[in-house]
Parts: structure tokens; sequence; C-alpha cells
């Protein structure tokens, strides 16, 4: 046998099934990558909304406090229902300054946003008396 009749049957023996092979290894590797990527951005984007979340929970927080709480209380007429108006007003303010996107991606992580949102207002409440 000389080298022109080996030459094909090594291709067909050899290296066409390696070749197959090595595709494989490199779909499921960038399948991989492309999946680690795609997590990485997700987590960031909802890193970015739960601390964009919590930091304007925060601020309404603290201007209703200001704003009507205090006003209330140096009255001492800052009753239940001045409260629950309280609250709701911070919820508002809250709810106003999130975009649909966020609202999309707060709920898929957190499941119920409206009941983290108060307590997440409580937790401030708390934290600024």
């Amino acid at each position: 046998m000389d080298f022109k009749t080996i030459l094909p049957i090594i291709f067909e023996v050899v290296i066409i099934p390696l070749l197959a092979a090595l595709t494989g290894v490199a779909v499921k590797w960038i399948n991989a990558k492309a999946n680690e990527i795609k997590n990485k951005t997700e987590n960031t984007t909802l890193k970015k909304y739960i601390d964009m979340l919590n930091e304007t929970i925060t601020t309404a927080v603290v201007a209703v406090n200001q704003t009507y709480v205090d006003s209330l209380k140096d009255q001492d007429i800052f009753t239940q229902e001045a409260q629950e108006k309280a609250l709701n007003k911070v919820i508002e303010t809250v709810k106003k300054s999130l975009t649909e996107d966020a609202v999309i991606c707060l709920n898929e992580a957190i499941g119920d946003l409206d009941t983290y949102i108060v307590n997440k207002i409580e937790e401030q409440v708390k934290v600024n008396k």
C-alpha cells in the first residue's frame, strides 16, 4: 500500500469520527458558556433591581416620615388611620418608581413583591425610629 491509498482510509476511520466527537464537545462547551453568561447577566440584573428597590423603599420611608408622619406626631394626631395612610403613601411612591421590567424580574425572583415591599417598609420604619 502506498500513501495515496492509506490517506483516504485514515480520513474515514480516524479523522472524520474525531472531528464529529470534537464538534460535539465544542457545542457542549459553547452552550455551557452561553448559559453561564446568561445566568451571570440575570443575577446582575436581579441584584441591581433588588438594590434599587431597597434604596427606593428607604428613601420613600424617610420622605413620608419627614413630610407627613412627623407633622402628625408633633400635633399628637398620628392615629392608626394615619399610620395606614403613611404606609400606603410609601407603597405608592415605591411602586411608581419601579419600571415594568423591574416589577417582572422582582416578582419572578421574590414571589410576592407587595409583601416584600411592606416588610421592608416596616423594617425601615423600625430602623428610622
